[in-house]
């Protein structure tokens, strides 16, 4: 210290270095230091000019290593005005002078200054306790000075007495200096104003420090730049990163009402490296501002400017300037940058105080609002910011980024009840009924989040969905599209949605967050997969997988408890339930299947499965209590399907729908079903009297109970038989003839008797016929009205044998002798009905009932006259000509013992008249009695010629006689012939079957009971896939066309690819043909439906009405002798035949 430091000196350095003291201690510590420094620089460089408002100064900021990289230094230069002299000493300390002793030098009459050289400077020794400055001196008589001075302060870091001394003596020895260089006035070395201040960093914080500064640089002087004109160029020499380049701005620009600030980084030889632009809105005072991408003059789009800031600083980015910013007035909370110079910041400069504090002024005792212009200024920002939304509304794009009112303030300086009600609440209010939000939907316009009956219609979906513990993106994206899907209208971009999470605030009654649950509450508010598929604007096929989807994503979010609380699982008629709610899922072991629920449905309307079962294409990824086929829908069939009810009454045969769900019940076969199986017989039977009906697979089908619905269709199929009443009639209902339906009929009476589950159905209905044709019931020992069979079963051993069988004209005789009393064709079964079951009447049985008649007849023949003998003399005649045949002696000496031993009596006094006594004498007239004696043929059928002959003779002369004898020749040729083919044709099918079983291919070939074809093959393991065959044979050299029943026709049309053809020419004269020669010879026509195809239509129209005109259904008479045929040309059936072994191929191709 000099000697010559006077005590005022003194006492000013003592004051001056503990005001240092605080401030490096305070900028040594301050986190906000490195951002801060360049700005306390800058306003000092700006302020310098201050007498000059419209000079504007270029900053130089040069960085690099000295001392062999050991150490930095930066050095910050302006060409700014010079330090000044004050002018008045007594108030203001020169500018150079108020580096060393910090006291703010700003003058209350200079409007043109931010703060000059104030204790704002001494925050930049966060960078240096030891700065070198150079610059020149103006003073007041306009004299330039040639200035250096080193400002060390390194012992202030050292808090103790010890360095008080030294901390005072540096302060008086630089105001020493100081005045030294003024009084010495050497002159600078160019007339051009300049200044520097030059820090030394010598450890790596102080440059990492130095490196945040230019962080801090290019994230906020674009915006510095918007509100000050006084800057030139800011230009940074990074030579420890080898970078030069420099930021200007260019001319403003204007958008609307916004004014757009754009300025660039680029190289010194300019090069651009990059460009910037804030848009701005000055109003009273008050600039709201926010950082923009690049404006060419067309649309404004939002930076996300905290990210940006954050990202490149770590920290949170400023949003109060005071020309420049106020690091750490992110507390704030408000959705944009505010600027003022009007503002008043605190004295850490992170801030303005907004608080309510109030003092007293002592001497007019009024209470003094110390904040209320600053929250005028916010209040007045608060309004201006409206504005500068309003502004960007229609086409801004990013808006949400100048949204963000989700925080509410934290700090001390602010008066947070007055915050929220007065700033805060006002902009969210605005935010919630201005048009801002662009909609999925992208035919929609922007759409606010509360319309103008301040109803919610806008919703965010939820982006907070984890796996793991962990935001999931790809989940989040999911979530999004289901919310699309059903809210497209309402929603906002994808690309924008986590950008509005992150502005809006917490607000129930006004802001709606989509989450889950609303998605399941707006599905289960359709109520069905046919309203959501309309919604959805998709097929019902793509909504299950849509619902698929959701389900999954229902899984990977854990939230499965919400089936329980949601209807979103379609049953099966694609409604909506709940878990819990009567819905089930089907065991994966025995599934339901539709055709039995429709089933149980038509026994009991109120049970309904659809609605309890899981849709099948729905695949919920939760636990559903689950139903079986074997379970439940079984035991519930045949609970209703039960055998009878308590009083023996059959309930179910009499359900309107019975026939069919019977059919349906026996048309559905395991895939994996044998043919021969007594549920595939009943089948078959049930198609012959009720319509054909297809088989179809039904998976898990094996674990159906048939036993009932068994039972119930031979009840329906009896009853149907009583109905038709006799054979006739049963011919119509199964469209066969006679001889077919007598077949049939003994096939399937005999099938029901052959086990003890189904023999006493027979006894339900009349269907026994007896030799008149008509239905009886089989009866039971001891009822009067039962049916018997004629002839007795006789077992010997393991032989099994049959007694002779009754001779109708027999049982005609006992019937003429009783005047039909006796008439046993009512009792005795019809021909062609073999039943086991049935008892027997005997030649023992017959014989005493006749020796009753013949004894009353011995008795009063002698008395009778010739009126009375007339009634039983034929019968009586044909007895006793029985008596004398082979056949008939042996049975009569047995079981008609009476009639036996009376009958020379009895035939003498029969026969005894004048007319047998010239019958006798008239050699020609006995030969011809005795020709039709021995002929077999009835005395009816003999009288009944001779009659229509005669009458023939008397209507059309003898030569008709002649005629009708000719044609007589030509019916006997006709049946021989038929009757050969008949045999033939067997003798072809049998053939065939047995190539068939030679060639070791594994398929069964059988008979067919169809009609349309004659053979059918298939494989065992897979019954449904047949092939029908139809053989045809025909004779050697033969150039006829073949002939086909429409039945064929239609078949092979209707089934092409499994109807073959096949034909074989037999040998010459007709001898017998075998295998090798049928192997060798067989023709095999598979395209037999194409070849029918161009007239198969007329001949189902054709058969249709010829069955209907058999059947009585249309008044239609089609007088036909033969069954109408198909005539086909032999040439296109033989033209591209293929041969046996095409056969067995083909057989191979389809079946195996």
């Amino acid at each position: 210290m000099s000697n010559s430091a006077s005590s005022g000196n003194i006492r000013a350095a003592r004051n001056a270095a503990k005001e240092i003291l605080q401030k490096v201690d305070k900028a040594v510590r301050s986190p906000a230091g490195p951002k801060r420094w360049f700005w306390e620089l800058l306003q000092n460089a700006i302020d310098s000019t201050s007498k000059e408002p419209d000079r504007k100064v270029d900053v130089t900021l040069k960085f690099e290593q000295v001392n062999d990289g050991k150490n930095a230094v930066m050095i910050f230069s302006h060409n700014g005005g010079p330090f000044l002299e004050t002018r008045d000493p007594l108030l203001y300390a020169d500018d150079f002078e108020n580096l060393i002793s910090p006291i703010s030098g700003k003058s209350a009459e200079d409007n043109n200054t931010i703060g000059k050289f104030g204790t704002g400077f001494l925050s930049t020794h966060n960078l240096s306790l030891v700065i070198d400055v150079e610059g020149v001196l103006l003073t007041n008589d306009g004299k330039r000075i040639k200035l250096n001075a080193s400002l060390d302060r390194t012992h202030y870091l050292n808090k103790s007495d010890a360095y008080a001394k030294e901390r005072i003596n540096g302060v008086i020895e630089g105001l020493e200096n100081y005045d030294k260089q003024k009084s010495d006035a050497i002159p600078p070395d160019t007339e051009v104003d300049y200044t520097s201040f030059k820090y030394y960093l010598n450890d790596p914080e102080s440059i990492k420090r130095v490196q945040t500064g230019f962080k801090e640089i290019e994230q906020s002087l674009p915006s510095v730049f918007a509100l000050t004109d006084r800057i030139s160029s800011i230009r940074i020499q990074d030579n420890i990163s080898n970078e030069d380049y420099l930021y200007k701005k260019e001319p403003l620009k204007s958008y609307k009402k916004l004014s757009i600030v754009n300025s660039i980084k680029q190289t010194i030889d300019g090069k651009q490296i990059d460009q910037f632009s804030v848009a701005f809105l000055t109003q009273d005072s008050v600039t709201l501002l926010w950082p923009i991408e690049y404006y060419r003059s067309d649309t404004v789009i939002l930076k996300d400017a905290r990210k940006l800031y954050k990202s490149s600083l770590g920290s949170s980015m400023p949003l109060l300037f005071c020309t420049f910013p106020l690091i750490g007035s992110h507390e704030i909370q408000f959705p944009i940058i505010i600027h003022s110079e009007e503002f008043v910041p605190n004295e850490t400069r992170d801030g303005v105080s907004l608080t309510k504090t109030t003092i007293t002024d002592k001497k007019t005792d009024e209470e003094i609002d110390l904040d209320k212009s600053n929250r005028a200024l916010l209040v007045k920002a608060s309004k201006l910011y409206e504005t500068f939304i309003d502004e960007l509304a229609h086409d801004g794009n990013n808006i949400f980024y100048a949204l963000k009112l989700n925080k509410e303030t934290s700090s001390n300086w602010i008066d947070k009840k007055w915050y929220k009600d007065e700033v805060i609440e006002p902009l969210r209010s605005f935010a919630l009924r201005t048009p801002l939000v662009d909609i999925y939907d992208a035919s929609s316009e922007r759409k606010s989040i509360l319309n103008e009956k301040e109803e919610i219609q806008i919703f965010f979906p939820s982006i907070s969905h984890k796996i793991s513990g962990k935001i999931s993106n790809r989940l989040n994206q999911k979530f999004f599209i289901f919310s699309a899907h059903l809210f497209g209208g309402n929603i906002p971009q994808w690309n924008d949605l986590k950008e509005w999470h992150r502005v809006l605030w917490q607000d129930q009654e006004n802001i709606k967050t989509l989450h889950l649950e609303d998605i399941l509450a707006e599905v289960q508010r359709f109520g069905s997969v046919k309203s959501l598929s309309i919604k959805l604007g998709i097929s019902s096929v793509e909504t299950f997988k849509w619902l698929n989807h959701l389900y999954l994503f229902i899984d990977q979010t854990d939230k499965s408890l919400l089936y329980q609380e949601y209807a979103v699982i379609p049953n099966q008629k694609g409604d909506f339930k709940k878990v819990g709610e009567e819905l089930y899922s089907e065991e994966s072991t025995s599934k339901i299947e539709p055709e039995l629920i429709c089933i149980l449905r038509r026994l009991d309307n109120s049970s309904d499965w659809f609605d309890k079962l899981v849709h099948r294409a729905a695949k919920p990824q939760c636990y559903i209590e689950k139903r079986s086929l074997k379970e439940h829908i079984s035991p519930a069939i045949n609970t209703l399907l039960k055998d009878k009810e308590e009083s023996g009454y059959h309930t179910f045969v009499n359900n309107k729908d019975a026939i069919s769900i019977a059919q349906f019940l026996l048309s559905f076969k395991h895939y994996k079903e044998l043919e021969d199986t007594n549920k595939v017989q009943i089948f078959n039977f049930s198609k012959a009297v009720f319509g054909n009906k297809k088989e179809r697979i039904v998976p898990f089908y094996n674990d159906f109970d048939l036993s009932n619905i068994q039972k119930h269709t031979f009840r329906l199929i009896n009853s149907t038989i009583e109905k038709s009443k006799n054979i006739k009639g049963l011919t119509k209902v199964l469209n066969k003839d006679e001889s077919a339906t007598i077949i049939w009929l003994n096939d399937y009476l005999n099938f029901q008797i052959k086990t003890t589950e189904y023999v006493g159905l027979i006894h339900s209905a009349n269907v026994i016929p007896n030799q008149n044709g008509e239905f009886k019931p089989h009866g039971e020992e001891g009822d009067k009205d039962r049916i018997y069979k004629p002839y007795q079963i006789i077992k010997d051993g393991d032989k099994i044998s049959i007694s002779e069988i009754l001779d109708k004209n027999i049982i005609t005789v006992l019937k003429d002798l009783s005047n039909e009393k006796d008439d046993w064709t009512k009792l005795l079964v019809h021909d062609g009905i073999q039943l086991v079951t049935l008892p027997s009447k005997t030649w023992h049985d017959l014989g005493a009932d006749i020796d009753s008649y013949v004894e009353v007849i011995a008795g009063s023949i002698i008395n009778d006259n010739e009126e009375k003998k007339a009634v039983y003399l034929s019968p009586m005649l044909t007895l006793l000509d029985w008596c004398e045949t082979s056949v008939g002696r042996p049975v009569a000496q047995e079981y008609f013992k009476t009639t036996y031993s009376k009958k020379d009596m009895l035939y003498m006094q029969l026969t005894y008249s004048p007319d047998i006594v010239k019958i006798l004498k008239d050699q020609p007239t006995l030969d011809i009695a005795k020709k039709i004696q021995n002929s077999g043929i009835s005395i009816n059928q003999v009288d009944a010629t001779i009659d229509a002959l005669v009458s023939m003779a008397e209507k059309f002369g003898e030569e008709s006689i002649n005629e009708f004898l000719r044609n007589a020749e030509k019916f006997i040729t006709h049946k021989e012939k038929f009757k050969n083919r008949l045999q033939t044709g067997q003798n072809i099918e049998n053939l065939l079957k047995e190539a068939l079983f030679e060639s070791g291919i594994d398929v069964v070939s059988k008979k067919s009971n169809e009609g349309a074809f004659d053979l059918v093959v298939y494989n065992i393991k897979t019954p449904l896939n047949k092939l029908k065959l139809e053989v045809k044979s025909y004779q050697y050299g033969s150039s006829y066309d073949f002939r086909f029943a429409p039945s064929q026709v239609i078949e092979a049309n209707r089934d092409n690819d499994n109807y073959v053809v096949c034909t074989l020419e037999r040998k010459p004269e007709d001898e017998i043909c075998d295998t090798p020669y049928l192997k060798n010879n067989l023709k095999v026509q598979n395209g037999f439906g194409d070849i029918v195809a161009p007239f198969a239509k007329l001949v189902a129209d054709f058969d249709s009405i010829y069955k209907d005109s058999k059947s009585n259904k249309n008044p239609l008479i089609i007088p036909c002798i033969d069954e109408p045929r198909v005539e086909v040309s032999k040439t296109d059936i033989l033209n591209n035949a293929g041969d046996f072994n095409s056969l067995i191929e083909l057989i191979k191709a389809k079946l195996l």
